[in-house]
């Protein structure tokens, strides 16, 4: 029989952990990811032009879209800075990203079990805290 207790915030925690693992395509970092990524490209594409770009019209002076801040015409020194700048952020939004999600998760699964404390629970281990 199934259990009828409310699952602990450890269990909820275990089962994103769990989820995420078994269902890749549930997993957001990768997507998360990618779309700061994406909006860091004000930072990082400027960068990538001047230092990476095997592109010879990238890195002439001129901005290549209404969004650029930075022209591709920048020194190397200048470039570092924007890249650096760029990739930091990206780890600081992505962390901050994924602990929002998963606490708001992690929420949501607390509300939900002291709405119905005695609903039936799947068939697991428990989860020591």
């Amino acid at each position: 029989m199934a259990t009828a207790t409310a699952p602990t915030e450890a269990e909820i925690r275990e089962a994103i952990r769990a989820r995420i693992e078994n269902y890749p395509s549930d997993d957001p970092r990768t997507p998360l990811r990618e779309a700061i990524k994406g909006l860091a490209g004000i930072l990082r594409g400027p960068a990538y032009d001047t230092l990476e770009s095997p592109d010879p019209r990238d890195g002439n002076g001129m901005a290549t879209a209404p969004e650029d801040l930075w022209s591709g015409d920048l020194r190397p020194s200048e470039a570092l800075v924007l890249r650096r700048h760029g990739e930091a952020a990206v780890e600081r939004a992505f962390e901050r990203a994924m602990a929002l999600i998963v606490e708001e998760i992690v929420a949501a699964a607390l509300a939900a079990a002291a709405e119905i404390p005695d609903a039936p629970r799947a068939a697991r281990e428990p989860v020591t805290a």
